[in-house]
């Protein structure tokens, strides 16, 4: 290589990197961590989230609250008036005046338009004009003037321009500029303000859909008229406050705190704490006497006289003490603890530090946050970006300032982002630190340490500017790659520059770069490619973040390649460290051009035999090399027990992979001591289970005729009661099975029926009742589709069908199995559809005749069920087995039919039981014919069905337990709309996050199986081509060398799926589930651990070819490679540790198991690798076919002796023939003579040989 072209490649090198370092910088402004996009959108979950949110906007929701967050707190008064003021449901009339209405309309509208976002204070006169500042989503900035001019500002983000208005603006000289867009205000006075730069949030897209605080709906479901205002014989005086308890019951768990305190202790003293500081002067002087008397009385009426029993009651049972207590003493109850809830805009999800950002790294402060802060409260702060332990915790509260908490999936898809981000920024330093050190350590020379930092930073850049190239988003789990493409980059600079030392001290400085090139081609473009392989094998994960991160990261790997054969050698020929016998590569400058010059006049063969003495010189040979060639030695005569001990250990360890489990719940991503787990910790305690489940129960459309208040025409359809009664039955059944009085796995559900009224009594006749409820509900049927709880479909087959939502929470820091509650929660629903559904098939039976043809209820048709007694309400029943968890299915399905018949236009049922002790009605006789045929029709609840002869009296007949028992999947129909396959007309859709991250569980898994077998599969293929001992093309397609290429590459395998079976194994053992971060190292580490194994094969061949025995070749490859694996080891090992600094908790696994994984695969390869090639399948590694030659096997001379038995060993040849061959070897190819090159046309690879001599004979042990 010319030293011309090599300054034109780094001339063009360093022109390219401004461009790469912008797309790098750009890639990570392009964030997007949220959850749902985890799956791809043709999995059911996927679709059905994307459906749920075309209908309600629920999923957005943020809760903030605060200790002393309740009804009375000012704060929550002014931040609901400030979150308002920027929410859709603004109404500027009240606060502009009439002429700047109309400005106000056109700002909202232009607002949307760009999507302007308000940065708060931050810039404020920034250009010295009393200017304020917004920015557009897409990333343009705009500034208003004090006259109410709008301008936008459109100069260059680059860094020198930044750099020279940084320069101009500190010496005063820099002048705003911008292009005008529109004016808002009236002209006014000099001493009138312009009211659009008072406020610029009057011309922002509204980030906040809706704002709701549980004192306002608590007050408009208790007013006079509301839904909960008592209406039967309660006293005029105590309404108001039966309505309000009524009202905040309903909203506990979602809007109000438990009425009870977290941690009370319920003692006198503790109940007078209670009362606010400011009203405990004005209790009774015995209020603590009367409470303890009160207590005593509840306690024993109630709890059996037990203190613990009552600490140990649900929240409804205490609740009730608590009120009992308190109007016992005439003392008014203590506020409870409520919350304020919005939900986002479109808008605002896709820019959610706007709306919720710490300001981490510079970024910008969300808008709830400052708002927070201006009412009082005190948000999060800016997490701290030191390098761990330096990153100390920032205080969570100020004095007279309580401390913000906030929750929602926004909030958790936020604290993904962010976490990401300071992970990068708190490891960058040490990743950067770290890889200098290990270079310089390698090589003590400042130069080659540059060239190698620059390989590695550069080759980090290009991986991330290959995201912004091709579109990608940056997520949490890609924000780990850039570092470990920079270790890789690392690694392979190494190899390269060994490279050309050798080349220097065998043929001299001229030319080494463009040989050490030459050489070092096929190696490293193996190692790169397996490495490649192992990451892209992630790319068939159908987890976006997974996927995401294999792909780009195998792109980093691919390109790093043309950095090291580009950059590298082109600064190593422009710039050549001086490299001397010892291997010291830089000295004195004196020294350095004195050595130059005799370099240049000692050229040829007489320079080339002065490097071969050095380099064979007895004081280079490395200690380490020696220690690895003893342990050769030892492992080779005791191959079969080092085999069989590594195997077992294997054998042993992968048994635990048969209880694999994987997890990918969201808040088991971040460190215990972060502020989102913190945050969730206290609202848990203090208010209740925060992660949502939705259920959509789909209703078919409802009929023209009933949409007045009247009963539709056909009798199967439902009314609005009745389909209200379909939510509130499901939501009993849930919180009875699964609430805190089943098995306390979900906390409140909120839906429609939560401000209606309560429901009246089912009846099988005309009730008043229940007609007057229908038609007011009816008349509201407006107002319930304007609220987040009933919609009506858009698109698809159903469209028009009412959609009816019923919201769960769950607790977020519990270890809930979300599979089993997904599939518990399905157990508890589908009983209460089956009824439904049975009633339908009843009904329609009742309405038509023998032929088919429809006639209209009576009336007084009679129903006989059988196979069953009466059941009771599901209010009363008992809806669980004895063993407190598992749902009584059948329980559920009968209360459900029974208040289902109950309310029907028939006469009231008859149930009997003919297996039940003292029945007198038998299947099958005279008495039973009678009376099935008295009846209209038979519901039959048996198991087994009667003969047909026993049942040909019965004019109808309805197999309920046929219905009970039908399988229903759900599907997608046309246009991906949610269906149910083989339901009724009413349907439940369940989604949500929960239903998400359970696909995201089990697909986990699936893409571990995957990715290993793609890993394991290609780099195989890679490892039997590299084996085969044919010649290219022909030699390889010979049966015989086909054969041994496929058994070598399977043998070679072994030891690099070592780490993976034998880490994973252990794991499962020890039972830790795999995540995220765990499952990216297996397919990783495969194929970073597969470098190592080809250059020790390659070794072990090179000696093969020389003649060696192949223990004599195991040993000698002990020699040439084992410092150099050990050194990439600690290099990748050591780099990727890094990693388990991070408080995210994927990438912290991630740096961890990498680290164990490399020391794994390291004793993969220089201890079980060697000690099966010594073994009998090592007869399966052939040296390559000479030219003219088939394989045949290394023979021994006369005079050898054989090995002992004990070793296993094939005979083997002499160490000093081995040793002349290779030495002689080294001295042929040092002359630098071109016809002492291999002719050979296979694509061989090339190994360098580090200095060191070839060692003096070592006998090997004899008997």
């Amino acid at each position: 290589m010319r030293v011309s072209y090599a300054l034109l490649i780094l001339m063009g090198f360093f022109f390219l990197i401004p461009s790469i370092f912008r797309a790098a910088r750009l890639s990570l402004g392009e964030k997007q961590n949220e959850v749902k996009d985890w799956l791809p959108s043709d999995f059911p979950e996927t679709a059905e989230l994307e459906w749920f949110g075309d209908h309600f906007v629920g999923e957005s929701f943020v809760l903030a609250t605060w200790e002393g967050c309740t009804s009375d707190d000012q704060r929550l008064q002014l931040l609901e008036k400030k979150l308002v003021h920027e929410s859709g449901n603004f109404d500027p009339s009240k606060t502009l005046s009439p002429a700047d209405l109309d400005d106000y309309g056109r700002g909202k509208k232009l607002g949307e338009e760009l999507g302007l976002l308000s940065t708060g204070r931050k810039y404020n006169n920034w250009g010295n004009k009393q200017e304020k500042w917004v920015r557009a989503a897409k990333g343009a900035w705009y500034y208003l003037t004090p006259d109410g001019r709008l301008y936008r500002w459109e100069e260059s983000m680059t860094g020198p321009a930044s750099l020279i208005r940084s320069i101009k603006r500190t010496l005063g000289a820099y002048e705003l500029k911008g292009t005008f867009v529109t004016a808002f205000g009236q002209a006014r006075g000099e001493d009138e303000s312009n009211p659009f730069h008072n406020d610029p949030s009057l011309i922002c897209a509204p980030l906040f859909h809706t704002v709701q605080t549980g004192d306002s709906i608590a007050k408009e479901l208790s007013a006079e008229g509301g839904p909960l205002w008592p209406v039967d014989l309660t006293e005029d005086v105590h309404r108001p406050k039966v309505a309000r308890r009524r009202a905040i019951e309903r909203l506990t768990g979602t809007l109000f705190a438990p009425a009870v305190p977290h941690g009370f202790a319920w003692t006198a003293e503790a109940f007078r704490d209670a009362v606010p500081e400011d009203q405990r002067d004005a209790l009774p002087v015995d209020f603590e006497a009367s409470v303890q008397t009160k207590l005593d009385e509840l306690l024993a009426s109630k709890f059996d006289g037990s203190l613990e029993q009552l600490k140990l009651a649900t929240s409804d049972e205490q609740a009730e003490v608590w009120y009992a207590i308190y109007d016992s003493t005439k003392v008014a109850l203590p506020p409870r603890l409520t919350c304020v809830v919005v939900t986002l805009t479109d808008l605002a999800q896709a820019n959610l530090p706007y709306v919720l950002g710490r300001g981490t790294a510079g970024g910008p402060r969300g808008r709830l946050l400052q708002l927070a802060e201006e009412s009082g409260l005190y948000p999060a702060p800016p997490p701290s970006l030191a390098p761990p332990p330096f990153n100390r915790q920032v205080a969570d509260s100020m004095p007279g300032m309580p401390s913000l908490h906030l929750g929602g999936p926004p909030v958790d898809n936020l604290a993904i982002d962010e976490e990401g981000t300071v992970t990068l920024i708190r490891l960058l330093g040490y990743s950067l630190l770290l890889g200098i050190v290990l270079s310089y350590i390698c090589f003590t020379s400042v130069r080659i340490t540059v060239m190698v930092f620059v390989v590695g930073g550069s080759a980090a850049m290009v991986s991330m500017a290959f995201v912004w190239w091709t579109g990608g988003k940056v997520d949490a789990i890609l924000m780990s790659m850039p570092s470990l493409v920079y270790v890789l980059g690392l690694s392979g600079a190494i190899h390269v520059v060994n490279y050309y030392r050798d080349e220097v001290r065998s043929s001299g400085e001229s030319g080494a770069a463009g040989r050490a090139i030459r050489h070092a081609f096929l190696p490293c473009t193996l190692a790169s490619l397996t490495t490649a392989i192992g990451l892209v094998s992630l790319f068939t994960s159908n987890l976006a973040p997974i996927s995401n991160f294999g792909l780009y990261a195998a792109i980093g790997v691919m390109a790093t390649l043309g950095i090291l054969f580009s950059y590298l050698p082109a600064a190593l020929q422009t710039f050549p460290p001086l490299v001397d016998a010892e291997g010291a590569d830089d000295v004195p400058e004196s020294v350095d051009t004195e050595k130059r010059g005799i370099a240049s006049a000692e050229k040829g063969n007489v320079a080339a035999k002065a490097n071969v003495a050095a380099i064979n010189s007895p004081r280079n040979e490395s200690r380490i090399a020696e220690a690895w060639a003893s342990v050769g030695r030892w492992i080779t005569s005791h191959h079969a027990l080092v085999a069989c001990t590594c195997l077992l250990v294997l054998f042993l360890s992968a048994s635990g992979l048969r209880h694999i489990r994987t997890s990918v719940q969201l808040l088991k991503l971040f460190d215990p001591q972060s502020r989102i787990i913190r945050d969730y910790a206290w609202l848990e305690d203090h208010f209740g289970k925060l992660v949502p489940m939705e259920m959509i129960v789909r209703v078919p459309a409802l009929p023209d005729g009933a949409k007045v208040g009247g009963n539709p025409p056909d009798p199967q359809s439902l009314t609005m009661l009745e389909r209200a009664e379909v939510v509130s039955r499901i939501t009993t059944v849930v919180r009875r099975t699964l609430g805190e009085t089943g098995t306390g796995v979900i906390g409140q559900a909120i839906s429609a029926d939560t401000f209606l009224p309560p429901m009246p009594e089912p009846s099988n006749s005309y009730n008043v009742v229940r007609s007057k409820f229908n038609r007011e509900l009816t008349k509201s049927r407006t107002d319930l589709l304007d609220s987040d709880y009933v919609r009506i479909e858009k698109r698809g087959p159903f469209a028009g069908s009412e959609l009816w939502r019923i919201s769960l929470r769950v607790g977020a820091l519990s270890d809930v199995d979300y599979g089993h509650f997904i599939k518990t929660l399905r157990v508890a629903v589908e009983p209460v559809i089956r009824a439904y559904d049975t009633r339908e098939a009843l009904l329609g039976a009742l309405t038509h005749d023998e032929q088919g043809n429809p006639i209209a209820l009576s009336g007084k048709d009679r129903i006989l069920i059988v196979g069953h007694s009466r059941p009771e309400s599901l209010d009363t029943a008992r809806l669980l087995e004895a063993d407190h968890e598992t749902i009584d299915v059948k329980g559920v399905f009968l209360s459900t039919l029974e208040e289902l018949l109950a309310g029907e236009r028939i006469r009231r049922p008859v149930w009997i039981d003919p297996a039940a002790e003292g029945s007198s009605l038998e299947i099958g006789s005279e008495k039973w014919n009678q009376a099935i045929a008295a009846v209209d029709a038979v519901v039959w609840l048996g198991d087994e069905l009667p003969e047909q002869a026993d049942i040909q009296s019965a004019k109808r007949w309805i197999d309920a337990t046929a219905i009970l028992e039908k399988p229903v999947a759900p599907v997608l129909a046309e246009g991906r709309v949610p269906d149910v396959e083989n339901s009724g007309s009413l349907q439940v859709v369940y989604t949500g996050v929960i239903p998400v991250v359970y696909k995201a569980q089990r697909t986990l898994l699936f893409s571990l199986v995957e990715s290993i077998a793609l890993a394991f599969v290609l780099i195989a293929c890679v490892m039997a081509m590299l084996l085969n001992p044919g010649r290219f093309p022909l030699g390889w397609t010979v049966p015989s060398n086909l054969g041994y290429g496929i058994l070598a590459g399977s043998i070679a395998m072994i030891p690099n799926v070592f780490p993976v079976l034998l880490v994973f194994g252990v794991m499962c053992h020890m039972d830790i589930a795999i995540d995220i971060g765990t499952m990216m190292t297996a397919s990783v580490a495969m194929g970073v651990a597969v470098d190592d194994t080809i250059h020790f094969l390659a070794w072990f061949r090179v000696n093969l070819d020389a003649g060696m025995s192949r223990v004599e070749a195991v040993i000698e490859t002990y020699r040439r490679v084992g410092p150099a694996m050990t050194q990439t080891t600690l290099v990748g090992g050591l780099g990727l540790f890094v990693f388990a600094l991070s408080t995210f908790t994927p990438t912290q696994r991630f740096g961890t198991l990498m680290l164990v994984m490399l020391a794994a695969a390291l004793v993969g390869d220089l201890i079980l690798l060697p000690s099966l090639l010594a073994g009998p399948l090592g007869r399966f590694f052939k040296p390559r076919v000479p030219v003219d030659g088939p394989v045949v096997e290394p023979r021994l001379p006369d005079a050898a002796s054989s090995v002992p038995e004990s070793a296993g060993a094939e005979s083997v040849v002499p160490a000093s023939a081995a040793s002349d061959s290779v030495e002689q070897a080294n001295v042929e190819q040092a002359k630098g003579d071109s016809k002492t090159e291999s002719v050979d046309e296979v694509p061989s690879l090339k190994v360098h040989f580090p200095p060191g001599r070839v060692d003096s004979p070592h006998r090997v042990p004899r008997k």
